[in-house]
């Protein structure tokens, strides 16, 4: 989301201390990603960005709101990787209200089960949408029409291909590669994947 140069100050201010947070998580225990430690820290945000972590207490007016996080832990929202939210059967947003509340704030799915209800193309057409993902190798050996009308599909949006062909090497892999695929999520160790960037 693009800030005003007024917004972006305003948010440069917040840090800074200048002006207060909105809200302030205190009292509990921050699970720290970047350095695996665990410790007791509060949180400022304001409009939704995190200010300051730490003591909070330059942060804090009578306007700000304050969470009690006392015998809780911090953390940040995860990332799930590697899902296939569809095949929970549930809608993408009740997939959401399942997950969310567990501390899950974003997944990587190739929601390929809802592409064939709201169809490939219109799906591509979403700002959401990153590129194709798990493009299998073997319809692409095949010759699978389908899966190659796709890929054409996905060139007209200009939109990166994934792939998904683990243990795919010599020419089977350059034949995939052909393909248009540019990045395999899959490989098996480290020798297959450097070959897969090739």
């Amino acid at each position: 989301m693009s800030k005003t140069i007024n917004e972006l100050k305003q948010h440069i201010r917040a840090g800074r201390g200048l002006i207060p947070a909105h809200t302030v998580i205190s009292g509990g225990t921050l699970v720290n990603v970047m350095t695996s430690e665990v410790y007791p820290a509060d949180v400022a945000i304001y409009e939704g960005t995190i200010v300051c972590v730490g003591d909070v207490s330059d942060y804090i007016d009578l306007e700000t709101k304050i969470i009690d996080a006392s015998g809780m832990y911090i953390v940040p929202g995860l990332i799930d990787g590697h899902i296939h939210s569809e095949c929970s059967k549930l809608s993408i947003t009740s997939f959401a209200k399942a997950v969310v509340p567990c501390g899950t704030a974003s997944i990587i799915s190739g929601l390929d089960e809802y592409i064939s209800v709201s169809g490939l193309a219109e799906v591509q057409k979403w700002p959401e949408c990153f590129g194709v993902w798990e493009t299998v190798r073997e319809f692409l050996q095949e010759e699978d029409e389908d899966a190659l009308g796709a890929i054409l599909e996905v060139k007209i949006n200009r939109l990166p291909i994934f792939g998904c062909a683990p243990m795919a090497r010599g020419k089977d892999l350059n034949g995939y590669l052909c393909g248009g695929i540019r990045l395999d999520h899959e490989s098996y160790d480290h020798e297959e994947g450097g070959n897969s960037f090739r």
